[in-house]
């Protein structure tokens, strides 16, 4: 599920970044290309996996048996504590 989320969030991303800067710029197709590769997998890893991550590493450390195994709601209650 990880690789799906991930891949989905970086193709849209990357996507939208050439849309919006291939119409300013022509010059150095290349290095933008590049730039928005590395630009658009840092975001889709941050926005994606890692919160589903975090969700998965609250989960398997909980210290009771009857605590949620719900990754949305244990993510609610982790945001809750920031």
């Amino acid at each position: 599920m990880g690789n799906a989320v991930f891949f989905s969030v970086y193709e849209y991303v990357r996507y939208y970044m050439h849309s919006h800067v291939k119409a300013a710029s022509s010059n150095h197709s290349n290095l933008i290309d590049m730039g928005v590769g590395i630009l658009t997998g840092g975001v889709a890893l941050w926005l994606a996996i890692f919160p589903l991550d975090i969700a998965k590493t609250t989960i398997q450390t909980a210290p009771d048996e009857s605590s949620s195994k719900n990754p949305f709601r244990v993510l609610s209650s982790v945001l809750v504590l920031l």
